[in-house]
């Protein structure tokens, strides 16, 4: 019905304007220059309406096909941005099953329409690293910068990395210090440089390290223990050959007293003070450790040393022997000091005891060298050979 009155009125609308422009038509003159046009009114009217329609109806033809256009680039981005996805996941994949190379071209393959491109060099900078390709990581690593310059440290870490791996130790080391400068905390780092300073063996800058590595905890109390020890025994051993004994006894003084109560720390110390022939500083500080820490290795490096009192020494090795009767080491040592105070008998008896316990061939070398002392070559003899024996079993 709404319909048909529409219509209705449409057709009222139409004969009314029929009528008006029979009765006045009037018309239209467009000029330009020498040019002129006169046409009517009413024809002027329906030329812009077609006009406007068809305008119309090619705007919209374009449009749609600018649409379609777009739907399409738009479709085969995201087709390309899956299979990238796809391809990266197969690459991750790949590495974490150690496929080196397989991994590598995947992940390169797939770095330029990956949501995360650094990502990709970063994981191909791994694989690479673990082929030895060294300069590929270089060139990855730069690739991966200027793409997402703002994860600068990620891509400095993987540098410092295979910078290390390919034993480029002196620029790991400038690159880890520089991140250490600007991320103190991070665990990884402090890892890395913990690894370059062994590496470089540079022993007072990873003493220093160390305090970082507990605190953070980059390794267990374990792991921090046993690294202690080592670092400061071999720099014991480095200042010996480098330095000269009084530089050796003012960095001991300077060691933290944590350090100097481990006792191979204390060990290394005492054996380059006995190399030095400061026996009598060598038994002042052996002495007083023993008594409340008994060590095998300290007990025979106190029949090392001969100290300012020996017969001092002696009654307080005795005296351990009440605790300790029957320990070869032990008796060992009270041969020896026993020696020093030219008392054959006792020290004779002291190393075979030693011998009766547990035969050695340091202990047989000790009595061999008494014996001829004492004149007694044939059974010196004897001593030497069985040393012998037991060096060579």
């Amino acid at each position: 019905m709404k319909t048909l009155l529409k219509f209705f009125l449409l057709l009222l609308f139409s004969i009314w304007l029929g009528l008006k422009i029979s009765a006045d038509p009037g018309y239209v003159l467009i000029a330009y220059r020498e040019w002129s046009v006169e046409t009517p009114l009413w024809f002027f009217v329906i030329f812009l309406i077609l006009f406007f329609v068809v305008f119309h109806g090619f705007w919209r033809f374009c449009s749609m096909t600018s649409k379609v256009a777009h739907d399409i680039a738009a479709w085969s981005k995201e087709h390309r941005k899956q299979k990238a996805r796809l391809l990266t996941r197969e690459g991750l994949l790949k590495l974490s099953m150690g496929s080196w190379r397989d991994a590598e071209r995947t992940l390169i393959k797939s770095a330029k329409e990956s949501d995360l491109p650094v990502l990709n060099y970063l994981a191909a900078t791994w694989a690479a690293q673990q082929q030895g390709g060294y300069e590929r990581c270089h060139r990855y690593l730069q690739v991966a910068q200027r793409a997402r310059p703002d994860a600068i440290r990620a891509i400095e870490l993987a540098q410092a990395q295979w910078q290390f791996s390919s034993g480029q130790l002196e620029q790991a080391l400038a690159s880890l210090k520089h991140l250490h400068h600007q991320i103190p905390n991070h665990s990884y780092v402090l890892k890395l440089l913990q690894e370059v300073y062994l590496q470089l063996q540079d022993w007072e800058s990873l003493a220093h390290l160390i305090p970082l590595l507990n605190e953070y905890d980059v390794l267990n109390a374990v792991e921090i223990e046993s690294l202690q020890i080592k670092v400061y025994r071999s720099w014991i051993q480095y200042l010996n050959q480098k330095k000269t004994i009084e530089d050796v006894k003012l960095h001991w003084d300077e060691f933290p007293k944590a350090i100097k109560k481990f006792e191979r720390v204390l060990e290394s110390y005492v054996e380059v003070l006995i190399a030095h022939d400061e026996q009598e500083l060598a038994e002042s500080i052996l002495q007083p450790f023993i008594k409340h820490e008994w060590d095998e290795s300290l007990i025979k490096l106190y029949g090392l040393v001969q100290g300012k009192n020996t017969n001092k020494q002696l009654s307080i090795a005795e005296y351990w022997l009440k605790h300790y009767p029957k320990n070869p080491v032990l008796l060992l040592t009270l041969g020896r000091i026993c020696v020093f105070q030219q008392l054959w008998g006792k020290a004779r008896h002291y190393f075979e005891m030693s011998l009766q316990n547990l035969p050695t061939a340091e202990t047989y070398l000790e009595l061999a060298r008494l014996l001829e002392r004492l004149g007694k070559k044939e059974e010196a003899a004897e001593c030497y050979r069985s040393g012998l024996l037991l060096k060579n079993a």
